[in-house]
């Protein structure tokens, strides 16, 4: 699975101009009357029912409205590697993963109030792979206009600084994926692909909203990434130890860590507001003041998508009535139903994508 396809499919999506055009051409081909008519004509939405292997969101057994806790019922080693592992992750001094060179540069310069591209296309340029995915997403249907760009100067602010810093970001997540042919392998790329998951959901739904799509793509990133730098520890432990950590125990840490040391992380990457509050307190109820609301309300939806199509560990939630999709005005008529049907797919698309 290829990062860059999953955020060239978010990010570069197909353009709408040619069916913008038929429209156009069929409104001034058509007669006046003939249009208004159609205008004015009711339209009856047709009901709509998914095939019931489709439909995730019906709970399979009975339907809760929040997700269990971690069991808490450890053995003795297994309480006593919890404690050492806790130790580690409660320290101030923890030695937390560090921001890729070339895109902790990059990064610096977008903190700047005018950017300069030729100077940032020279810092991304020393990356020949970074640089060559920012000029395949410049070229998308969704950026491309006249012609095709071949240098990072004109490819850069085609995509605009918030997008810009928001590829950085993935890709330095990206980097905290472990590569050991071992079970933190499969943790690493179980967390990795709900972070995609979820990271598409948000975006799907952003359009409802007045969230940003940059700001949705990396709340539903990052808002677990703490998890990710909690498997790092567990990893380095058992380097050091040779004592491999079980997933009760993991699951039980990245219960009770994951925003603290997300938080850590993201002060660490001087990450954009308002991500590192949402890494923070995603699980926190939003009141209707709350500047973040529907980021945060997005997030939680992801994370219940997510354990529903089980791309995390299934919770058979009662979904129309979660707080959550309330609301977010998520409710089961035929859109919408249409929408969800399709999540599945559309995500799985995504992330196979090369």
């Amino acid at each position: 699975m290829a990062i860059w396809g999953v955020l060239r499919s978010l990010f570069g999506g197909a353009s709408t101009a040619s069916s913008n055009e038929e429209i156009d051409s069929f409104l001034e081909e058509s007669h006046t009357e003939t249009v208004a008519q159609i205008v004015a004509a009711p339209v009856e939405e047709p009901a709509f029912e998914a095939p019931q292997e489709a439909q995730w969101w019906v709970p399979r057994g009975a339907p809760v409205m929040a997700p269990r806790r971690a069991d808490d019922k450890k053995g003795v080693v297994e309480a006593r590697l919890y404690r050492e592992i806790v130790g580690i992750l409660d320290d101030p001094n923890l030695d937390l993963p560090r921001v890729p060179h070339v895109s902790q540069r990059a990064l610096g310069m977008l903190r700047n109030d005018t950017v300069n591209f030729s100077e940032l296309a020279k810092v991304i340029g020393t990356d020949a792979a970074l640089a060559g995915e920012f000029l395949r997403i410049a070229n998308t249907a969704a950026y491309r206009r006249v012609s095709e760009v071949k240098r990072l100067d004109q490819a850069l602010p085609r995509l605009g600084e918030r997008k810009i810093r928001a590829l950085l970001i993935a890709t330095a997540a990206r980097g905290l994926s472990i590569r050991n042919g071992d079970v933190e392998q499969e943790w690493s790329e179980e967390l990795w692909r709900r972070g995609l998951a979820s990271a598409a959901i948000c975006v799907e739904f952003s359009k409802d909203s007045k969230v940003a799509e940059e700001d949705a793509f990396l709340a539903g990133l990052m808002h677990d990434i703490g998890m990710l730098a909690v498997l790092k520890v567990v990893f380095e432990y058992r380097a050091k130890t040779g004592e491999r950590t079980t997933r009760p125990v993991f699951d039980q840490l990245c219960e009770e860590w994951h925003q603290h040391i997300g938080l850590r992380l993201a002060d660490a990457w001087n990450l954009p507001n308002p991500i590192p509050e949402i890494i923070a307190s995603h699980h926190k109820r939003p009141s209707q003041d709350d500047p973040n609301r529907d980021l945060r309300l997005l997030t939680q939806f992801s994370d219940v998508c997510c354990s529903m199509m089980e791309f995390a560990p299934y919770t058979p939630f009662d979904f129309f009535e979660l707080d959550c999709v309330r609301r977010l005005r998520i409710t089961p008529e035929p859109n919408m139903l249409r929408r969800l049907a399709a999540l599945p797919e559309q995500i799985g698309e995504q992330l196979e994508v090369e």
